[in-house]
């Protein structure tokens, strides 16, 4: 395998998920797997459509539950309330929700998609988060924030919302292939350095794959920090039961996954973590199993690999392959027709 191919398996493999899913939050499952046509339509997590217009067209009338701030106007095809992309571990600008910006920019959509710290906790990168959308909100002038979040990202912003005081500002997040429940390969690098998918891990993703990332803060990476709080027992003992939703908030998650009994066409760098991942948790993306994904109302199953439905287009497209930013496109028109 090329050196290429090496060092984009070890840039997303801190998404890896856990091995079983913690019943105390009662997801509401709907069905294991959902036609990808029928989510870009706006549906249900039994597969069921959701009223709404075909072109996203309903009115800004629906109350927010705010405190009855004006709320800017918007074009047909955004959302009611700005959205920010959060990109995850190792992600960046460069790297996540590519030609997102600038497309949901193009219709008008007032977007922002901030840099925190490529490798750290989830708890310091949310710091980070909080002041980004902060100064959105300023410059938007806008009551609240929906946020699309992709892998860590997710978890960023579930500890914001939840410690950092800003759930009144927040309408509702979506988290794509987010590790809820913790990586087993973040557990592997804990355990024993040594392994040789350990050391690929550590002495590539967290080495001399830093230096390629978008930050603003380039001295605030932290390998320890990151692998700790991507831990299974972290997630389990700690993260998780100290980080409830918040009422108010609507939270929803998307897994996906890629190998065989998947219409994706899995990506070479992405074979041996699914692999590996597949005998560790079942069907996964090549980097997130799908019980780790699950949070809040579960829409379903993707055939698309981590990188795909982080936006990181490679070589796949194809009317059979996954497509984020049509995936995204319904995504924002069904907040518009919540009223979010």
């Amino acid at each position: 395998m090329k050196i290429q191919t090496l060092l984009f398996v070890t840039l997303l493999l801190n998404a890896c998920g856990p091995q079983q899913v913690d019943s105390r939050h009662g997801f509401h499952q709907g069905s294991s797997e959902i036609d990808q046509s029928n989510i870009l339509n706006n549906s249900n997590s039994d597969g069921s459509t959701s009223n709404t217009n075909d072109n996203g067209g309903t009115n800004n009338t629906n109350n927010d539950g705010g405190s009855g701030d004006a709320t800017p106007v918007t074009p047909e095809t955004c959302p009611k309330f700005p959205v920010v992309f959060l990109h995850g571990l190792m992600g960046g600008s460069r790297g996540s929700f590519i030609g997102v910006i600038k497309h949901f920019q193009s219709l008008g959509c007032k977007v922002l998609l901030p840099e925190v710290s490529p490798v750290n906790s989830s708890e310091f990168r949310a710091a980070q988060v909080v002041e980004k959308i902060k100064t959105f909100l300023s410059d938007t002038k806008a009551a609240k924030v929906n946020i699309v979040a992709h892998s860590q990202g997710g978890l960023d912003a579930r500890y914001a919302i939840s410690k950092l005081g800003i759930a009144s500002s927040v309408a509702s997040l979506s988290m794509l292939s987010t590790p809820n429940y913790g990586s087993p390969i973040a557990d592997l690098a804990l355990k024993d350095t040594k392994n040789s998918l350990s050391k690929l891990f550590l002495n590539l993703a967290f080495g001399s794959m830093a230096s390629v990332s978008n930050t603003s803060d380039g001295k605030s990476n932290d390998t320890t920090a990151a692998l700790k709080a991507l831990s299974a027992d972290y997630m389990k003992n700690t993260f998780n039961p100290n980080t409830p939703d918040v009422s108010g908030v609507m939270y929803q998650s998307w897994a996906a996954r890629t190998g065989t009994g998947s219409k994706d066409r899995i990506k070479e760098s992405l074979i041996l973590t699914e692999r590996y991942l597949k005998k560790q948790a079942g069907e996964n993306d090549g980097m997130v199993p799908v019980s780790s994904a699950k949070w809040g109302e579960f829409r379903g199953v993707i055939d698309a690999d981590h990188l795909d439905i982080g936006g990181t287009k490679m070589g796949d497209s194809g009317p059979d392959q996954f497509d984020h930013l049509k995936f995204l496109d319904g995504l924002l028109k069904e907040l518009r027709t919540k009223g979010m």
